[in-house]
């Protein structure tokens, strides 16, 4: 049987990583044929890419997970601070998506600019 979505994002800086972040990646998993999970981190952030990685990988075997640095500006209300972030993401991106899994309502504007379903995991 199918699942709902082809191709399923779930990003986050995973700083740390914790049983939400899990629990979205998770659901993702269930209703995605494939899962691109994205660990997005600032260079000015005190836990490591390497580090971070290790745990999504030690948890979350069966996705795939790409993982960069973002160091744009964060300003939700900027046009040109969402320009810079887009460009990270979409670099990671192995190909389209069809559904974005996050929780917050700043993901909105991200869902938006990637043309793909939003599915909110515990908002709030």
């Amino acid at each position: 049987m199918s699942k709902p979505f082809r191709h399923g994002l779930a990003l986050g800086k995973f700083y740390p990583l914790h049983a939400g972040y899990s629990n979205l990646i998770r659901k993702a998993l269930r209703q995605c044929d494939e899962v691109t999970v994205q660990l997005l981190v600032n260079s000015a952030e005190t836990n490591p890419l390497k580090t971070r990685l290790t745990w999504l990988q030690q948890e979350h075997p069966n996705a795939n997970i790409v993982a960069g640095v973002d160091d744009s500006e964060v300003d939700f209300d900027s046009p040109t601070a969402w320009d810079e972030h887009m460009r990270a993401i979409e670099r990671l991106l192995p190909k389209p998506i069809d559904a974005a899994f996050t929780s917050n309502e700043c993901s909105a504007e991200l869902v938006r600019r990637l043309g793909a379903l939003w599915v909110q995991v515990d908002p709030g």
